[in-house]
């Protein structure tokens, strides 16, 4: 019986060890920072945000996401600023601002990116 409990710790501490990376990675507005300002993301290493978008009132090939989240909140009734901003991530032609044109952003983010990597960009652009 001790022998069965030895072995049922080593291997409950194996499988702690073993998937504690993907269990300790954790959604956070840090992360979707760093993701923010790389110029490439995603698998295919594809164009990264602050390639089209500022954080100022600069305005870029994007719209400037300087208060997205007080705007975000006021495009949609029915939508709340965090799900507008997960939208506009994984379905950037769901609603085009003024000014700019449909196609014109990646479209294939919500292949190339994590729900991890997706959630802390929108984690991080709600406290712009």
């Amino acid at each position: 019986m001790i022998k069965y409990i030895f072995l049922v710790t080593i291997l409950m501490t194996i499988l702690i060890a073993c998937s504690k990376d993907k269990d300790s990675a954790q959604v956070s507005a840090s992360y979707g920072e760093k993701l923010f300002q790389q110029k490439h993301i995603g698998k295919n290493k594809s164009i990264g945000c602050i390639m089209c978008h500022s954080l100022s009132n600069e305005k870029t090939v994007g719209p400037s996401l300087k208060y997205i989240s007080k705007r975000a909140a006021l495009i949609h009734p029915n939508m709340s600023a965090r799900e507008y901003i997960y939208q506009s991530i994984t379905e950037p032609d769901a609603y085009i601002v003024a000014g700019y044109i449909p196609g014109l952003m990646y479209s294939f983010y919500k292949q190339e990116l994590t729900e991890l990597e997706i959630n802390s960009l929108v984690e991080f652009l709600l406290l712009q």
